[in-house]
């Protein structure tokens, strides 16, 4: 993924194999994409996945653990999507040319 170049997670052309072993998964060193990334915006021009970030950040994603209303999440990767211990989320647009920082707290 471009952008993920762009910003210094890895070197220009080296994505592929940067999100090799999960990486990126949820449970990975660097979650993305928590929601679906752009299949799942539905166009309101990123403010969904701003909402997204806010939700994990705050322990809150919604998935079909039991109690997720309550903060309490499996973690079992069938039902849940919660990120484990999410401290920093990053957004960006498409081209990478805006972006916005949020930290837990």
């Amino acid at each position: 993924m471009r952008s993920a170049e762009d910003f210094g997670f890895c070197g220009q052309g080296e994505f592929p194999d940067f999100m090799k072993g999960g990486r990126i998964d949820f449970d990975g060193e660097l979650p993305m994409f928590t929601q679906g990334g752009l299949m799942n915006e539905g166009y309101a021009h990123g403010i969904n996945n701003v909402t997204e970030t806010v939700m994990q950040l705050r322990g809150d994603a919604e998935d079909l653990c039991p109690q997720w209303q309550e903060g309490i999440h499996t973690y079992d990767r069938k039902i849940c999507r919660q990120v484990r211990n999410a401290e920093i989320g990053l957004h960006f647009s498409i081209a990478a040319v805006s972006g916005v920082i949020l930290k837990r707290g």
